[in-house]
């Protein structure tokens, strides 16, 4: 599971939950797409917002082969 789809699973648009969780709109869209990692804190951060442990956001950053095969 991606960042992304625990938005829509939870019901969030990316503008919504950035509003949420006070971040931009494009850094919350660079989340999703994994064009950025958040450090730890903004993952414990959108961990809270989304009622998840840390670990399931972390896992939404892991690499995965289907990733390394579309660098």
């Amino acid at each position: 599971m991606n960042l992304k789809d625990l938005l829509i699973s939870n019901g969030y648009s990316i503008v919504k939950f950035a509003n949420k969780v006070n971040l931009s709109i494009s850094t919350i869209s660079y989340y999703c797409s994994k064009k950025r990692i958040p450090p730890i804190a903004t993952m414990q951060k959108l961990a809270d917002a989304l009622d998840v442990d840390l670990i399931t956001i972390v896992n939404c950053f892991a690499v995965t082969e289907k990733d390394k095969s579309e660098e």
